[in-house]
Formats: C-alpha cells, structure tokens, sequence
C-alpha cells in the first residue's frame, strides 16, 4: 500500500518496532491519546526539560496577588490551611500572565519560572 500522505500512519507503522539509536530500546507507536509507548524514554527535542528558577514575584505578579486577596474574600483562609500543608496541590497558586510565572503561597509568595 503506498502512502499519500507522509504523516498517515499505516498498518505495518503500527506493528512494527523502531529501535533507538541512543539507548538502544524499543520505540512503538503512540497510543491513541498520545502517550508514549516502548522501552525507550530518551528525551525528544520537544520534551526538553525546562529549569525551574524559584524566587521573588515580579511587580507584574503582586498586581495578580493583590487582585486576587481583593476579590476571594476567603483568601486568607486558603493561604493558612495551604502554607502548613506538606501536600504541593494543596497549597494556594496563581498563574501570572504577564511572565509566565506559577505564584504559590508557603507562608509568602514565592515566584516559580522557567529559566
């Protein structure tokens, strides 16, 4: 069966296994959402890992911090029972739009952005 189109997937694509030339395990077609399947997990160029700098929030972050304490007036509830929380998700964050920051509250603000 020739292909029209070069990304279309073909029934033989499906069955048969890619070897990685880097680690030498098996690289098998992708599941139908996407996740990755097979023996190797080198990183691809697109899954780079991105570093993550911790720090003080930006002006542009203290106007959404100040946004949000002005308009849940449950805010400082959520901030005590997240800081003494030892559960990540639990905890209160913002997203800043301006930079691309994650704002979490650990007994302060902290600024979380790729480098």
């Amino acid at each position: 069966m020739k292909r029209s189109d070069p990304s279309q997937i073909t029934l033989l694509d499906l069955v048969s296994q890619k070897v990685c030339e880097r680690c030498g395990g098996t690289i098998l077609a992708p599941t139908v959402r996407g996740v990755p399947r097979g023996s190797c997990h080198c990183p691809s160029a697109a899954e780079a890992e991105v570093k993550m700098v911790r720090g003080k929030p930006k002006d542009c972050c203290w106007k959404v911090i100040a946004a949000y304490e002005r308009d849940y007036p449950d805010a400082e509830v959520a901030k005590k029972r997240g800081a003494s929380s030892v559960n990540r998700g639990s905890r209160v964050a913002l997203h800043c739009e301006t930079c691309t920051a994650r704002l979490e509250y650990t007994g302060k603000w902290i600024r979380e952005a790729g480098a």
